[in-house]
């Protein structure tokens, strides 16, 4: 048993590694779709007004999609003001609380988002520029975002007990 949840926690930690590549590969492609809107737009003086929209969508993707890699690399915003002044064990007692409420919220958020992509399916909409892109298709990146977060938080969640069982 203890070998699977070691591979499983090895293969979620290998998840937010593709997340975090992905999301930087979106902002990547960003840069030249931007680029050349801005050539389009200044010197041919004929933007072809596409870049903004999805420079939009492919920011919200890097965003939420990078979250597990984000977590898994500790680079969320951490306020330390207690933990530093608290004894270690008491501290690792105070992040596997934050990570359970944490790992909860994001439950919440992956059901609330699913829900939203799910809304957009239903009811048919579109952006509102000539391309109508189906806003279901950007909006896809919360619910995964959010699922591959959680489990990123479990992984977490899993070190910080296995430390708490340390001397």
């Amino acid at each position: 048993m203890l070998s699977f949840i070691k591979k499983a926690g090895s293969f979620i930690e290998h998840l937010s590694d593709v997340s975090g590549w992905l999301g930087s590969s979106f902002i990547v492609i960003m840069i030249p779709l931007i680029s050349y809107e801005v050539l389009m737009r200044y010197v041919f003086n004929n933007a072809p007004m596409v870049a903004d929209e999805f420079s939009a969508y492919l920011l919200v993707a890097c965003v939420f999609i990078g979250l597990a890699y984000t977590m898994k690399e500790r680079g969320h915003i951490r306020v330390e003001v207690v933990t530093s002044r608290i004894r270690p064990q008491a501290a690792n007692w105070l992040k596997l609380i934050t990570l359970l409420v944490a790992s909860g919220v994001a439950v919440i958020l992956f059901i609330t988002s699913f829900e939203f992509v799910q809304s957009s399916i239903r009811l048919g909409l579109k952006s509102e520029s000539w391309l109508q892109v189906p806003e279901y298709i950007p909006k896809i990146a919360l619910p995964v975002g959010f699922f591959l977060f959680f489990w990123q938080l479990l992984v977490e969640v899993g070190k910080t007990i296995k430390s708490l069982r340390m001397p």
